[in-house]
């Protein structure tokens, strides 16, 4: 299975949103999971509480390996508690 292979076999009934600062990302994300909708932004300044929008569950890939500052790390945890539910879960792997 390719990868992404079992994220999208695992998701595909869920609505989904991927957010990434690269337009490239986005579009292979769209290419491989074409009923998520996609959104252009830096994770470390989004929120999706900011446009009053909460999910059960939120997934980083990979993405803690570019934040090189306590700032950053600190307001991706921030931004990912404010964008979930109570209860929800936020999912990350190096």
């Amino acid at each position: 299975m390719e990868y992404g292979g079992i994220f999208v076999k695992t998701f595909s009934r869920y609505k989904i949103l991927g957010v990434d600062a690269n337009e490239q990302m986005l579009m292979v994300a769209k290419k491989k999971i074409t009923h998520a909708d996609v959104l252009r932004a830096n994770f470390t300044e989004w929120s999706a509480a900011d446009e009053g929008r909460v999910f059960d569950i939120a997934i980083l890939m990979g993405g803690l390996l570019h934040l090189t500052d306590d700032h950053s790390l600190e307001s991706v945890a921030e931004n990912t508690h404010e964008s979930l539910r109570e209860e929800g879960a936020f999912v990350t792997f190096f």
